[in-house]
């Protein structure tokens, strides 16, 4: 039980890395692309999950609780990928290739695919190259980080 609190804890310290690697990305983009994005999205694709989730049970959410229930699931997505790692690296990766592992499946099948499958974000050909690039780079963080911090609770 302890090794799957810790890996979620690094899971959660991971995302705190990625969040300021996409922060310090986007602001350093062109000032066209940072545009598009923001008619592309009004919200993180997580606030629209709630936002649906809750409608399935006929329940309306404010702006304010929406948006706090949306990065309550963002961090709780990436606090999982800790445990996900761990099961990768049960089976006999090192630490770094199974949070890269993680970190890659997240951009690709999450971000990429299964955000615009449930219409939480629009389709990957809309938006700017330079969204997807900050997206490979920030979870490329974010797995190095995850890597790093599993690697550091090893057992000597």
């Amino acid at each position: 039980m302890q090794k799957l609190i810790g890996s979620a804890l690094a899971g959660l310290g991971a995302t705190l890395f990625m969040e300021h690697a996409s922060t310090w990305l986007y602001n350093r983009q062109d000032e066209q692309s940072r545009e598009r994005e923001e008619q592309l999205r009004s919200e993180m694709p997580t606030t629209t999950l709630v936002r649906k989730t809750a409608a399935l049970a006929d329940t309306q959410l404010d702006d304010e609780r929406a948006q706090q229930l949306g990065m309550l699931a963002h961090y709780a997505f990436g606090a999982a990928g800790g445990p996900a790692a761990l099961v990768l690296k049960r089976s006999g990766l090192s630490p770094l290739k199974a949070a890269l592992g993680v970190a890659t499946a997240m951009e690709l099948v999450v971000d990429e695919a299964m955000n615009t499958l449930f219409g939480l974000t629009a389709p990957p050909a809309e938006w700017p190259w330079q969204a997807h690039a900050r997206g490979i780079a920030a979870h490329a963080v974010y797995g190095v980080a995850l890597g790093l911090l599993l690697s550091a609770g090893e057992d000597d």
